[in-house]
């Protein structure tokens, strides 16, 4: 069964409501609560753009660039551009001053893959910690040959890299933990070895907050609402992202149904995890595709996801 990706098997005595979606999916659950409505006057990609340029946060034209260069690349577990992805990444990050660097090798079915980690020590409560992580693998339906995934998970990786090279030139008191994961798409192997390696060490209690992107690029039709996916017991550090949203154009939505994303390993184990999502995941219809390239995520729906969690980031670091 393909347990990866955001893909899941129901098994149920009655039956169940279907969610039609060009993915196929059943989703027995109620529709996302939208938290914001929607703006009357909606400006056009290019007016968007110009208007993110002025806030320095983010750079959006990296977040681009990175997109493309991941992209390049078919970051198939089982394949052999996921050693050049690996190497790209850690050599990304080393790019990065203050940044503690390493690779985490876990066993992967028949194989074995890495997760890449980059540490930024916070200067008075380094004991607290904060997760900041994305997968970084890829799938299509000719996964050895062409994956480019850059909806899934470029976009999410690439905003790994700009969250922490802002990070970084603005040191916090408590530590980060960038985390680029390996194997989700397989079943979140990437992210269960991480989760299961940080409670042997006994650490779970200094994991303040977990942040978890897995596409936050793509909009169907030009709105910008953002996906924040968790559960009851993290309402706490839901509460305080939705505080932190002062974007207009940014809709959020919410939903306490969690599955099929690197945030599900922190939040069985009652981490308080959030993933940011595109809510129109279900739509994409280059979704583990060949055809998911970089000219399909909107111009600035990524770079807003990404300042509101630097503003989210910044109230509780």
């Amino acid at each position: 069964l393909l347990r990866g990706g955001r893909t899941r098997v129901i098994a149920s005595q009655n039956p169940l409501p279907a969610y039609a979606s060009i993915h196929g999916a059943i989703e027995p659950i109620a529709r996302n609560h939208r938290l914001q409505h929607g703006l009357a006057f909606q400006p056009a990609a290019e007016q968007l753009a110009r208007s993110d340029r002025d806030d320095d946060s983010i750079n959006a034209d990296q977040w681009r660039l990175d997109v493309e260069e991941l992209s390049r690349l078919s970051r198939f577990t089982y394949g052999k551009d996921i050693e050049l992805a690996k190497a790209w990444l850690l050599s990304q990050f080393q790019n990065i001053p203050g940044l503690v660097v390493h690779e985490q090798l876990f066993a992967m079915p028949g194989s074995q893959a890495s997760n890449v980690m980059a540490i930024l020590p916070g200067r008075s409560r380094a004991q607290e910690t904060f997760i900041i992580g994305a997968h970084y693998d890829s799938i299509s339906e000719r996964a050895s040959a062409v994956a480019p995934g850059a909806e899934d998970n470029a976009s999410g990786v690439a905003g790994l890299l700009a969250l922490a090279k802002h990070f970084a030139e603005r040191p916090p008191e408590a530590t980060l933990v960038f985390v680029a994961f390996a194997g989700e798409e397989q079943g979140l192997y990437g992210s269960e070895f991480f989760t299961e390696e940080w409670l042997k060490n006994e650490k779970a209690s200094i994991i303040k907050g977990v942040f978890i992107m897995d596409m936050i690029g793509y909009s169907k039709d030009g709105e910008l609402d953002c996906l924040l996916e968790t559960s009851a017991a993290s309402k706490p550090l839901l509460l305080s992202i939705q505080a932190a949203n002062t974007d207009p154009e940014l809709k959020l939505v919410e939903s306490f149904d969690y599955w099929g994303s690197d945030h599900v390993p922190f939040l069985d184990r009652e981490i308080p995890a959030v993933l940011f999502i595109t809510n129109d995941y279900l739509d994409y219809p280059d979704y583990h595709r060949s055809t998911d390239t970089p000219d399909k995520p909107h111009p600035t729906l990524a770079a807003k996801t990404l300042r509101l969690m630097v503003a989210s980031l910044q109230q509780l670091i």
